[in-house]
């Protein structure tokens, strides 16, 4: 396990990491090495609506996330329609 470091700018970089970065998050170990807790908690997720017997899971994935949700099963769904809003910020 590695040493604790102080960094005292952490927190505002990281909120500004996140604000740019709203829909991102990676979990590795101290090497850099993605732990696939991720695909963990989707498994969990999709066990859950499963066992409520859920008739669908729907997503809006982003462009870089598609890939992960395809390894999971999921497909692109033709029946949906979708209305989205922009707001200004």
């Amino acid at each position: 396990m590695g040493v604790p470091v102080e960094d005292p700018n952490f927190d505002q970089a990281f909120r500004s990491w996140e604000a740019d970065n709203p829909r991102t998050m990676f979990v590795a170990d101290d090497d850099g090495a993605l732990v696939g807790v991720g695909g963990r908690l989707l498994d969990a997720a999709i066990e859950f609506s499963q066992d409520i017997q859920a008739a669908r899971m729907v997503l809006s994935p982003s462009d870089e996330s598609q890939n992960f949700y395809a390894r999971h099963g999921f497909v692109p769904a033709e029946e949906l329609l979708v209305r989205s809003f922009e707001y200004k910020k």
